[in-house]
């Protein structure tokens, strides 16, 4: 398991600041990449549940939960900068997330909870 969907999603969304996507297709494609992202922690959080004890797995929960949430969050303001047309903003916010993904991954992989 990883978080490649959620990743490949970002990239996507990275791809249509560059193209300068009309602002309702950008919306369209947050929602979709939200959802993916939401059912790939969720998948991981059933992961971390099996392969960990309860004491162990609290903490890659705890970061499995604020991740999930600052997506929410930072991916709803991604929309509204799109909207003002804030494509070098939206695009920081977007690598920022992609690399909160990314570390996450590497920690879970450390943890052996994801497979290297």
């Amino acid at each position: 398991m990883d978080f490649d969907n959620a990743k490949t999603g970002i990239w996507t969304l990275i791809e249509l600041c560059k193209r300068k996507a009309n602002p309702e297709d950008f919306k369209k494609q947050v929602s979709k990449v939200l959802m993916v992202i939401i059912d790939q922690i969720h998948d991981a959080e059933s992961l971390v549940k099996a392969e960990k004890p309860v004491a162990e797995s609290a903490q890659f929960l705890r970061k499995l939960k604020n991740l999930k949430n600052e997506s929410i969050a930072y991916l709803d303001s991604c929309k509204k900068e799109y909207r003002r047309g804030n494509l070098k903003k939206v695009v920081k916010i977007l690598l920022w997330l992609l690399k909160q993904f990314e570390q996450l991954e590497r920690t879970l992989e450390r943890a052996s909870v994801f497979s290297g």
